[in-house]
């Protein structure tokens, strides 16, 4: 009976402790996945796909301005994919700075949410004989959830970066942040 009357006790301590802290500073960093595919039908040839999974990762920072509400920004880089069609290699990495607005639901120690923002982004790729560069700024979206004891958090999200011409990207990233 005393074990699970120091775990509750600690258990309000740390929720107590985290919602002293749930505004503020954040710095964070994001590893895991990306997943693309574009498809291309204009092509002298056959229709093409290049449609791959890479690794991604993403360092971000972010200021929560009340427990509800949070603006992020940060930047990502989706890893490379490539493809071949007969002799000719076709590959293209996506990179680029990101700004959204979150709402969260926080829920003690755990929070969910979800964002909305812009992807400013930077695509190299195309033939590789012939590569070529593109960019441009469109829509992105997510979905998340953290832990957080303290000042540190654990989190997980999964984000869609709606780039024009691209079928589907995305991202699945598992990271850490930091509280100021």
């Amino acid at each position: 009976m005393k074990k699970f009357t120091a775990a509750a006790i600690l258990l309000m301590l740390l929720l107590c402790v985290s919602s002293v802290h749930a505004k503020g500073f954040y710095l964070g960093g994001s590893l895991g996945a990306s997943f693309v595919k574009w498809e291309w039908s204009d092509l002298e040839v056959d229709d093409f796909e290049l449609s791959g999974a890479d690794f991604a990762y993403k360092i971000f920072g972010g200021y929560k301005v009340i427990p509800f509400l949070s603006f992020e920004g940060g930047y990502r880089n989706l890893g490379q994919v490539s493809d071949q069609l007969e002799d000719i290699v076709y590959a293209a990495e996506t990179k680029g700075w990101d700004i959204e607005a979150m709402g969260i639901l926080p829920l003690g120690v755990a929070h969910v949410w979800a964002k909305a923002g812009y992807f400013f982004w930077s695509s190299d790729g195309g033939i590789l004989d012939d590569p070529t560069s593109e960019s441009g700024s469109d829509f992105m979206w997510g979905l998340g959830g953290d832990l957080s004891v303290l000042t540190i958090a654990v989190r997980l999200e999964w984000e869609k970066l709606e780039i024009q011409d691209a079928n589907h990207i995305s991202m699945f990233t598992g990271g850490v942040t930091f509280g100021f």
